[in-house]
């Protein structure tokens, strides 16, 4: 088991060479960042720093918390990543049995590679938000505050408008609620407008009856849940999170992130975005595309 909380290896020259075999990472030169023959103490915190040479001879930072034998392959496709394939930057682990079995973190936090991408480095993690979201419901629920059988308007009675007062707050929670799209388009800054955004969807008509088909709500379900939540608690939702679940657990994760933590924060590179396939249906455009 390579354990890297409680082990020691030689890190440098031969040592390292041998080690990188050892772990079945095939084609990559390594680099120490201790000088030759030192003994790298594994329990210090950040874990093993290694550099690993790309395409061109570029050297590419790479760490490692944690690698179990069993996953041991892991590393050898997380460095090609970096070595062949397109990464900049990219962190990857594995909890097994609530134990890391693999923890990795490697390449740059920018562009132009001049930060490396640290243990900590943050990035937009897209629709995990949304599970995120769910668990503040839940917790909501836990507590009897909040009953996903009730109608969404017993919470925020606003939403009741245009024939949704039987919609359920159980709707939300599966996609069903007929509202995965805004009637009007709308820009990246209404975004950032929440009251704009859930009165937008408080006051338009679902575009099928509530409960009787599912449709991938991908940009609205954060603002339909999290208003629930906002509306019982009296707190935004990032504010729920963070003080409810996130600060209680020491979960490293934010929705809204302070500023306080920008330094961290690793910037989306944006790849040209490919035609989304017919057999997503005619709404798909609208629910992918809006903002327009």
């Amino acid at each position: 088991m390579h354990d890297f909380n409680r082990r020691k290896f030689l890190k440098t020259g031969t040592a390292a060479a041998a080690w990188g075999a050892g772990l079945g990472l095939s084609g990559v030169a390594l680099a120490a960042d201790k000088k030759p023959e030192s003994a790298l103490d594994l329990d210090l915190k950040g874990g093993v720093h290694l550099t690993v040479e790309g395409k061109g001879g570029q050297s590419i930072p790479l760490g490692i918390g944690h690698l179990d034998d069993k996953f041991s392959a892991c590393l050898d496709a997380f460095t090609q990543n970096f070595v062949q394939g397109p990464d900049i930057g990219a962190s990857f682990a594995v909890i097994k049995d609530g134990a890391f079995v693999v923890d990795l973190w490697g390449g740059w936090a920018d562009a132009e590679r001049t930060r490396p991408w640290e243990e900590d480095t943050i990035v937009n993690v897209y629709s995990t938000t949304k599970t995120m979201t769910a668990l503040a419901a839940l917790v909501l629920a836990d507590r009897g505050e909040l009953d996903f059988s009730d109608p969404v308007a017993k919470y925020w009675p606003e939403f009741a408008a245009n024939g949704k007062e039987q919609v359920r707050v159980s709707h939300f929670m599966a996609h069903t609620a007929g509202l995965p799209v805004w009637d009007e388009p709308i820009g990246n800054e209404d975004l950032f407008d929440w009251d704009k955004m859930t009165g937008m969807l408080a006051a338009q008509a679902p575009l099928w009856a509530p409960g009787t088909a599912s449709g991938y709500h991908a940009l609205t379900q954060g603002y339909l849940t999290g208003e629930v939540v906002r509306r019982i608690t009296g707190q935004s939702l990032g504010t729920f999170f963070r003080t409810e679940i996130a600060e209680p657990l020491g979960a490293d994760f934010s929705i809204g992130t302070p500023a306080t933590h920008d330094a961290r924060v690793s910037p989306l590179i944006v790849w040209p975005e490919p035609p989304l396939p017919r057999e997503m249906g005619p709404l798909a455009p609208q629910v992918f595309a809006n903002p327009a």
